[in-house]
């Protein structure tokens, strides 16, 4: 009687979950999990939604994983780490299932690695030296000897230098690379510089012929050491030539300069250069003469240069910017990241009118433990902007921006239509800038539907930058902070959230004449 019980609570089971899970959608919270130690556990959450995107109370949900050997999942979703490496935990219900990354990674506190010599260097290359490592804990003290360990150390370049078995580094190439050694959840690297070798010593005096000097006479002498690719300079000698002349048989040389010379009615024919001996029997006051008009021609040249780059601002910068990212996946989860990102900048200005510009940065953010760990951040930048008044100006650009971490790697794009201005203050010493922008078009890849399809951020998404610029001479300054605040459409019951916010200083130069104010139409 009692089987029969059991029985039929079974069956009563398997048909109430077979019918919970028609037309349902199964939903994890996350891309992935990270666990930072061995037996380390963390609770998988997961829903099941109906066919009207409402949560389906108390579902059935089978858990698996992939690779048990790296993962285990109880059947309440509880995953515990077994062993470092990847694997994919699945929630099933029914026909329909959804996977997230599990990642065990070991965190190791105080263990280094030390490399000895750091950095190696060779002059050039088919050198061959030895390379100590050793694995040391938070004391000092050594944990393991890695130097003729194989498998924990590689050479991230075998055409410039090589690991060899016996612990030694054989110089192949020239370049630099790095000796990357990874134990015990530590990983680090030690930098190798590969020169070549010097092939001649040149001597640098103006021509191929060796110098001829009278007797008595002295030159100043420079010389140079290449290589075959003119790449290196190192020890080397060489013996140049020097051919001493009889005092009756010198001549001066003197620089070839475009001066008036004359034919045999000694009439003058401009633009012909003279003979190096007319030169040197020129009075003294004359070759000055010929100096200054050679001067004269070099000058009127740049000036031509310079007109024709008149009203070209080309201004190039350096940046660097503390970022953060916070985002709120959930009601109840969120994230923050912050770090240091670097680049730079490219603007052309063709007008007074119309400025193009381009930006590049990358960077890492520091996550949280309770995140999914660092980002890693790449993100190109291209606008143009038209001041329809020496204040007011209008600016349209697109962003590419990628995000990426050890599980997963999000892209972001979005079009921004910014309005600006900018007041000159000391005589056009010191611009603030101030823009507000409006984010009408995006794309997110890291927010999915039921479906898994991406969904767009809302076109009401904003953007705000303040700042100040300095100019000295050609050198141009600024500090910039911006922030920029993308809202999703609700799914599920919540609606994400993400701000970056920036503050970045930026240092170069510019050439070309300075934009003039635009008159008022």
């Amino acid at each position: 009687m009692r089987r029969r019980h059991v029985a039929l609570v079974a069956l009563v089971a398997l048909a109430s979950r077979g019918i919970a899970q028609e037309g349902h959608r199964v939903i994890i919270d996350r891309f992935g999990y990270r666990l930072g130690s061995i037996g380390e556990t963390v609770a998988a959450n997961a829903g099941v939604l109906d066919a009207t995107l409402r949560p389906v109370p108390n579902a059935i949900i089978l858990w698996r994983v992939d690779d048990p050997a790296i993962a285990t999942v109880s059947s309440r979703g509880v995953v515990q780490a077994r062993a470092v490496g990847y694997t994919r935990l699945w929630a099933v219900v029914g026909q329909d299932s959804a996977s997230a990354i599990i990642l065990v990674k070991v965190r190791v506190s105080g263990n280094t690695i030390d490399f000895s010599p750091s950095p190696l260097r060779f002059e050039e290359d088919g050198h061959r030296l030895l390379l100590r490592i050793q694995l040391l804990d938070a004391t000092g003290a050594a944990l393991a000897d890695l130097t003729r360990m194989a498998g924990p150390c590689r050479s991230r370049n075998n055409q410039v230098a090589s690991l060899l078995p016996n612990g030694q580094v054989l110089s192949r190439g020239t370049g630099i690379t790095y000796i990357q050694c990874t134990s015990r959840g530590v990983s680090d690297s030690v930098r190798v510089e590969v020169g070549q070798g010097p092939a001649k010593v040149g001597m640098i005096s103006g021509t191929d012929a060796p110098p001829q000097l009278p007797t008595g006479d002295t030159v100043r002498a420079r010389a140079r050491v290449e290589d075959s690719v003119a790449a290196h300079v190192a020890a080397a000698a060489d013996t140049p030539r020097v051919a001493v002349l009889p005092a009756n048989a010198a001549a001066v040389r003197a620089d070839t300069v475009t001066a008036p010379a004359r034919d045999t009615n000694r009439a003058e024919a401009p633009g012909v250069p003279p003979k190096s001996s007319e030169v040197a029997s020129m009075p003294q006051q004359q070759q000055q003469m010929l100096r200054a008009a050679r001067d004269s021609a070099a000058a009127a040249a740049d000036l031509r240069v310079a007109r024709r780059l008149a009203g070209r601002l080309i201004t190039v910068t350096a940046n660097a910017s503390h970022t953060t990212h916070s985002a709120r996946l959930t009601r109840r989860i969120s994230e923050r990241r912050a770090g240091l990102l670097a680049g730079g900048t490219m603007s052309l200005a063709p007008s007074a009118r119309w400025l193009a510009s381009g930006d590049f940065r990358v960077g890492t953010l520091a996550g949280s433990e309770s995140s999914d760990g660092d980002l890693k951040v790449t993100e190109v930048t291209g606008q143009l902007t038209y001041w329809t008044a020496r204040w007011l100006g209008l600016r349209s650009g697109y962003t590419l921006r990628g995000e990426s971490t050890d599980l997963v790697l999000h892209r972001w794009q979005f079009v921004n239509i910014t309005a600006l201005s900018r007041f000159a203050l000391r005589e056009g010493a010191i611009t603030s800038v101030t823009a507000l922008s409006l984010l009408p078009w995006g794309s997110f890849s890291g927010y999915v539907d039921n479906a898994g399809r991406p969904v767009a951020p809302s076109a009401t998404s904003l953007a705000l930058e303040t700042g100040v610029e300095f100019h000295l001479g050609m050198v141009r300054a600024g500090i910039m902070h911006s922030s920029e605040r993308f809202a999703f459409p609700a799914l599920n019951g919540s609606a994400r959230r993400d701000r970056f916010s920036t503050l970045r200083i930026r240092l170069g130069i510019e050439t070309g004449p300075r934009n003039q104010p635009v008159s008022r139409r």
